[in-house]
């Protein structure tokens, strides 16, 4: 309370005689019993609220006290004195006597926007101790609603457009009435006029009209051209000559039309021949003599754009003759160097909770077979360790050399997929080699391939397809254990044996997280695999009483299923302060062929992007502990991974961000394993064998990528230290062991 009030002190004493510091804004809405306000509105009311107060953190103006407690740079923008007086600290945000009656305005103007025409507004401002705190109420009465949209537009034929798509309309009979609203059903009715050849046609050539005479706080629309449209403008249009042009300068006007050729309808210059032409021209939509389309036109930008060779991209449209009725297209297609050499050195956070420095050199060439085809080769090096916990391995040292094949649209098997992509869909063929040693306990070589294909059904989902995915692992002798010791190892029997996977994979992802007009935003993804059930099938009609498990180069082979599920919730509260949740949901189950999952396909939990009162491996499964045993992610693994994710994330000053947070959740087995007891799933007992921690971190954000530092503190463990072999604790908080462990996690980016 005391340190309070010094910083409360010490930051007004600075301020001029006549200046007050701006505290908070106040928003009270009360309404008539008939009225509902959507939560939308609500939002929207308070964001036009300002000025925004001085940030705080734990209700203490850090960000102000540094910037009054720190004296003036003696060279402005330079030093770094200037970094913590203006990067680091705010400048005070002071109280305006006109600022309330802007404020006033503003609401009025949303409300209005949003059907409130009848509303009572009144603000107060209290000032105390050179602080000011503004109080805004609103009254709200019942609102406008829509009676009936009415269309007067001459032309039959875009009268027709409209109609035959009217069930698709935004603005319905007894709808609060929304400015907003009329503009999205006005641009969604343009848009139909453009995609039926209305080249020329434009948002603001229709104009609606309101009536609201005598009809009882209802209001009519009636939809007309503006005035002044000229008679081209309204015209439909088909598509005449299709250009391409390859490495064309926009100001070069000479054409040598000799050395135009005509692919695909469209006439096509390639002076270098850089590309073969129909590898380009088949992702041009629109066609010659059909009318004009803008969602073929901006499908054709798309595609374009998701070439890796391109530099830049140019697409006019010009018209000779306004009696032919007909327009021609002109792209520009300026590709980029062929060849590229990458070298990245970074500092990396892994899932399994381990961070470190590693270097990536890439050569790429964007054109391999003149058609954009991108193949890449990386080589990649790195060492990690666990920054401050106790585990097993000393470090992990990783080395690995891939090579990625992208293809340019899906293969002709592909091809009704591919003609429903908005984005240019792409094949892609990988393989890579990875040598991974855990130091001391074991080696990995590992060697993955596969063959996808991606593709974009709508701005805001994808999915990701591999027909064949490729794994085999082969476990080494190590400095302290031969290969027979690290096998027989009795807490994983099968998932460290030399394996090989062959399998399929399915990935689906849909967010709004770049193109959310709200507060809200969600992110969610799900995986389907299996693996070796074609391989089994035919061993299995093949064995002849043969002994399971069947093997494939002397080595057995995988068979199992998984999906994982990943959902993300994001809210946003103010400008720098936001609510993060996550529930992940991961289950992968051996079958026929195997009794164990691969090492590759465990589930750990605990580590800095899991549950950060926990390091890497030192949960599950279940409730299974033995306090003998250091954590190790070869034995505290599971079948079954359930989380949940909740953090609150605000300013502290400058580019420092903080959050407080907590997790829940553990790994579990799906079969009962005498050497890990308790570790299987039983789903009713679910919340007394999960974990819980809570902590506090910093995080300080480069835009591009951010570092942070989380302090996570164990509130509830599955398990008691002297009967590790029982269900876990019932109680929230284990109140005999609360802080005296705490966990501090170094990472890079944002968990989730």
């Amino acid at each position: 309370m005391l340190l309070v009030l010094s910083f409360s002190c010490s930051n007004t004493k600075y301020l001029a005689q006549n200046e007050v510091l701006f505290k908070s804004n106040k928003l009270e809405i009360s309404k008539d019993k008939d009225v509902s306000l959507s939560r939308d509105l609500r939002n929207e009311l308070n964001d036009v609220l300002y000025p925004e107060a001085n940030s705080k953190f734990l209700g203490l103006n850090i960000s102000l006290w540094i910037y009054n407690h720190t004296k003036e740079p003696k060279k402005k923008g330079k030093g770094f004195r200037n970094y913590l007086k203006y990067k680091l600290g705010e400048e005070p945000v002071l109280y305006k006597e006109t600022t309330p009656d802007k404020v006033v305005m503003l609401l009025e103007n949303r409300l209005q926007n949003n059907g409130f025409f009848k509303y009572e507004i009144d603000q107060q401002t209290n000032i105390n101790n050179k602080r000011s705190i503004t109080n805004y109420s609103i009254f709200l009465h019942k609102p406008i609603v829509i009676d009936t949209v009415i269309f007067q537009i001459k032309d039959s034929v875009l009268t027709d457009i409209i109609m035959k798509n009217i069930n698709a309309t935004l603005i319905n009979k007894a709808n609060i009435y929304s400015l907003q609203k009329i503009k999205d059903e006005r641009q969604r009715i343009v848009k139909d006029f453009r995609n039926k050849g209305y080249y020329f046609f434009r948002n603001d050539f229709l104009v609606y009209h309101a009536d609201t005479n005598d009809l009882n706080n209802k209001i009519r629309f009636y939809v007309r051209y503006k005035p002044n449209i000229k008679e081209y403008q309204i015209n439909k249009y088909d598509i005449q000559d299709i250009s391409l042009y390859v490495n064309k300068r926009i100001t070069d006007s000479n054409t040598d039309t000799s050395k135009l050729v005509i692919v695909d309808g469209v006439k096509y210059e390639d002076n270098n021949a850089f590309f073969k032409a129909p590898k380009l021209t088949k992702n041009i939509f629109l066609k010659k003599d059909n009318i004009y389309s803008d969602s073929l036109y901006r499908k054709t930008l798309s595609y374009f754009y998701g070439y890796d060779i391109l530099n830049s991209l140019n697409v006019s449209f010009s018209l000779d003759d306004t009696l032919s009725k007909k327009i021609d297209a002109k792209i520009l297609f300026t590709k980029s160097k062929t060849n590229s050499f990458v070298t990245k050195l970074t500092g990396a956070t892994k899932s399994n909770g381990f961070s470190g420095p590693s270097m990536e050199l890439t050569f790429a060439n964007r054109n391999i077979f003149k058609g954009g085809e991108k193949l890449a080769f990386t080589f990649e090096g790195g060492i990690e360790k666990q920054i401050g916990e106790e585990t097993s391995l000393d470090y992990i040292f990783r080395t690995s050399i891939k090579a990625e094949l992208k293809l340019p649209n899906l293969t002709p098997g592909f091809k009704n997929i591919s003609n429903h992509s908005i984005r240019l869909p792409y094949s892609l063929v990988d393989a890579k080699v990875t040598y991974l040693k855990y130091h001391p306990t074991m080696e990995i070589w590992e060697t993955n391939a596969s063959y996808a294909y991606k593709w974009f059904p709508t701005q805001n989902n994808s999915w990701d397809v591999s027909p064949i995915t490729f794994v085999y692992q082969k476990v080494f002798e190590s400095e302290v254990m031969n290969i027979d010791d690290v096998i027989d190892l009795p807490y994983v029997p099968f998932g460290l044996e030399n394996q090989f996977s062959l399998g399929l994979m399915a990935t689906y992802t849909i967010t709004n997280k770049n193109t959310s007009k709200t507060r809200d935003s969600y992110f969610f993804k799900t995986t389907i695999e299996t693996a070796g059930n074609l391989m089994y099938s035919l061993y299995n009609g093949l064995s002849n009483g043969k002994a399971k498990p069947y093997k494939v180069f002397n080595q057995p082979f995988s068979q199992f299923g998984r999906i994982d599920i990943d959902f993300r919730y994001y809210r946003r509260l103010k400008k720098s302060n936001s609510i993060a949740t996550r529930f992940l949901s991961y289950a992968a189950i051996p079958y026929g062929n195997s009794v164990d999952l691969p090492f590759f396909r465990k589930y750990f939990a605990g580590g800095p992007n899991s549950l950060r009162g926990f390091q890497t491996g030192g949960l599950g499964p279940g409730t299974y502990y033995n306090k003998d045993v250091k954590p190790d992610i070869r034995i505290n693994n599971g079948d079954i991974r359930l989380e949940i994710n909740l953090e609150y994330r605000f300013k502290l000053a400058g580019n420092f961000f903080s959050v407080l947070f907590m997790d829940a959740g553990n790994v579990w087995l799906v079969r009962e394993d005498t050497l890990r007891p308790g570790g299987k799933i039983e789903f009713d007992k679910i919340l007394q064998t999960s974990s819980v921690s809570v902590g506090t971190g910093l995080r300080y954000d480069f835009s591009v990528i951010a570092i942070r530092l989380d302090l996570g503190l164990p509130i509830k463990y599955p398990y008691r230290e002297e009967r590790g072999d029982v269900y876990g604790d019932t109680e929230l908080i284990d109140w005999n062991r609360f802080g005296k462990t705490m966990i501090l996690h170094f990472a890079i980016d944002y968990p989730f």
